[in-house]
């Protein structure tokens, strides 16, 4: 089989991968997130609530220090926004925080971002976006992480630029570093090298001279020795250092991240928050012995994000930050440019709460243990992590059907709890092509602890994101019989029966209801 060389000894940022990573998320828009990028992790209820914790404080403390940042809005930029599910749970909590702190007073305006607008529809329709979009809170815009440039707003058309800049611009970027580009470099007695790239593939592993699959092809490094310049501006500072920090390692560069961050100081007037969770290296010490990247793929492709990297380049601009340290799943933290984190101590708090607490891997962790063991569980440990996830329908779905079974004979008091936090996993539902429907399972919940009204309540719900099903339809008509409402139960089966004309269950129950007329 032909082997064909597809780049040869060029600099990996430079890599046709980053361009076809890129081509990649243009052309799947939101179904690549829908369909094979992994996003739970950084998207569920529990992150975005200590993410909106740590902005409050912000904000509050911001405005206590600088009184006049109130006549300004507090912009929120959110890099990749993917299925905007994330975006939602945030504002949804930053919104309750702000309602409950009295700050209604301060403008908010936040900034879903993509490097297309093929998302965009799929947000302005999403009825869970509905109430922020009405309200002028949310809005859209393109930011390509290569090119950078102002903030061209979708639906206000309103420009952002550096002059309506006033307060620091919070940035989110979850799962985002992790998948733009970045360089190699080797550290071999005290000398760095840069490690340059050449890529290989069979020849039937092409289509119009590009891989069809980039799991099959090769990557071969090369080293050349750097000298006292780089990349021939304020990065090679930082680069250079690592000779002296470093022993024996190859370590990532983080090009494109370090590039964009330079490019939003522009525009924000070199004063930014930075919020982001990702898989990366935080210290020295991770840095040190390593191998070549290790891509991970996904649909698309990631690697490993040089954090301290990242964290010492904000310090040069005045910032600061807190972060953990290397985590099995995902780090997150918390950057500033231009100005310390110490001074604000809401923030800090927050923050801290956050990252040295129970944080976003803590979650990640026990979620995949509790979603593996489930069935082991009682019902009060299921509606104990159910109250920890922050009523997640993610989580509620994948425990529904053990959920119910054990709720029909579980403790009334557990029963009575779940039942009264039911409206706040359906305040969280927010769908997506392939979600399940969770507010079918929380009115099989209902119908399951006899609580039809409710569960006739949920079921209309359901209907209107999932259409008519006969499934749906026979259960209100049972809910309705247990009612006594029979005539509305007739109704209710007929028409599951016109969806389903072979279903035995439906045509016994409704002869059974004929014979009680």
């Amino acid at each position: 089989m032909t082997e064909v060389i597809l780049e040869k000894e060029i600099r990996f940022s430079q890599s046709m991968m980053w361009k076809d990573q890129k081509k990649y998320y243009d052309v799947k828009g939101i179904d690549a997130w829908d369909e094979d990028v992994p996003f739970y992790i950084t998207s569920n209820p529990f992150i975005a609530r200590g993410y909106a914790q740590i902005a409050i404080g912000f904000i509050q403390d911001w405005i206590s220090k600088n009184p006049q940042a109130i006549d300004h809005p507090f912009y929120f930029l959110e890099l990749g926004a993917g299925t905007g599910q994330f975006s939602f749970y945030f504002l949804k909590n930053l919104l309750e925080l702000q309602k409950t702190l009295k700050l209604e007073h301060v403008k908010i305006q936040y900034m879903m971002s993509d490097v297309t607008e093929s998302a965009f529809k799929f947000w302005e329709s999403n009825l869970a976006l509905q109430p922020f979009l009405d309200s002028g809170v949310l809005d859209f815009c393109l930011f390509d992480i290569y090119q950078g440039g102002d903030f061209q707003l979708y639906r206000s058309k309103e420009k952002i630029g550096s002059q309506k800049m006033h307060n620091p611009l919070v940035i989110i970027a979850n799962y985002l570093f992790d998948s733009i580009a970045t360089d190699v470099f080797t550290i071999n007695n005290g000398e760095l090298f840069e490690s340059v790239v050449t890529l290989k593939t069979d020849a039937d592993n092409l289509i119009e001279g590009m891989p069809k699959d980039w799991k099959n092809v090769r990557i071969d490094y090369s080293q050349n020795r750097v000298g006292e310049t780089y990349y021939g501006n304020a990065f090679d500072e930082l680069l250079l250092n690592y000779r002296h920090q470093l022993m024996d390692t190859h370590f990532q560069f983080p090009i494109a991240s370090l590039s964009a961050i330079k490019s939003l100081q522009t525009i924000c007037n070199n004063q930014f928050l930075l919020l982001t969770s990702d898989k990366g290296y935080t210290n020295l010490e991770e840095l040190d012995h390593c191998d070549y990247p290790e891509l991970d793929f996904h649909g698309s492709f990631s690697v490993m994000v040089n954090y301290h990297a990242i964290g010492e380049f904000l310090k040069k601009s005045g910032g600061e930050n807190f972060i953990q340290s290397f985590r099995e799943n995902i780090v997150s933290g918390v950057f500033s440019s231009g100005f310390s984190l110490n001074v604000l101590p809401q923030l800090a708090y927050a923050a801290k709460q956050m990252i040295q607490g129970f944080s976003p891997t803590d979650y990640f962790l026990i979620y995949e243990h509790f979603t593996e063991h489930y069935k082991e569980c009682s019902l009060e440990v299921m509606s104990s992590y159910l109250n920890l996830s922050a009523w997640d329908p993610y989580v509620f779905d994948h425990i529904s059907d053990h959920l119910c079974e054990l709720s029909c004979e579980g403790d009334p008091e557990v029963v009575s709890y779940l039942a009264a936090h039911m409206h706040h996993i359906a305040a969280n539902f927010y769908h997506l092509p392939t979600s399940s429907d969770t507010l079918f399972n929380i009115g099989l919940f209902f119908q399951n602890i006899s609580r039809f009204e409710e569960a006739i309540e949920y079921y209309a719900k359901s209907q209107q994101f999932f259409g008519e099903s006969d499934v749906v339809l026979f259960n209100i008509g049972m809910c309705l019989y247990s009612l006594d409402r029979n005539p509305e139960a007739m109704q209710c089966l007929q028409s599951a029966l016109a969806l389903n004309s072979s279903s035995t269950d439906i045509k016994e129950w409704l002869e059974v209801i004929k014979k009680e007329m």
